[in-house]
């Protein structure tokens, strides 16, 4: 899938545009799947807030580290350095609804 992404400058808005749509869609729905094993574990399982945050991170982190490393280095990169890139990012976390609610929940959980 990059090597159709990294094939599209970002001269024309079409262009720029597909470029979006290639990190953001990947981010909604890796994003999207760790939210709901992590509502999943919510449901059925007991665990404290703490432990529900920890695991979320290193869920997303492994979702991470896997499109990094076996998908493509170079899209990964991108996301330091290019516009369309950061969408992949601010969507995958964007899209984690209960990770901020998890953190609050862990904070108030240690009464910090």
């Amino acid at each position: 899938m990059y090597y159709l992404l990294d094939k599209l400058n970002d001269n024309s808005f079409l262009e720029f545009g597909l470029k979006c749509f290639g990190f953001a869609i990947p981010g909604i729905i890796l994003g999207t799947l760790v939210e709901r094993v992590i509502e999943r574990l919510k449901k059925e399982k007991n665990f404290s807030p703490v432990n529900l945050l920890f695991i979320q991170i290193f869920l997303s982190s492994v979702v991470l580290y896997i499109v990094q490393h076996f998908v493509s280095n170079r899209y990964a990169e991108e996301w330091q350095s290019t516009t369309p890139a950061l969408l992949f990012v601010s969507l995958f976390f964007g899209v984690q609804s209960s990770l901020a609610k998890n953190s609050l929940e862990a904070a108030n959980y240690y009464d910090i």
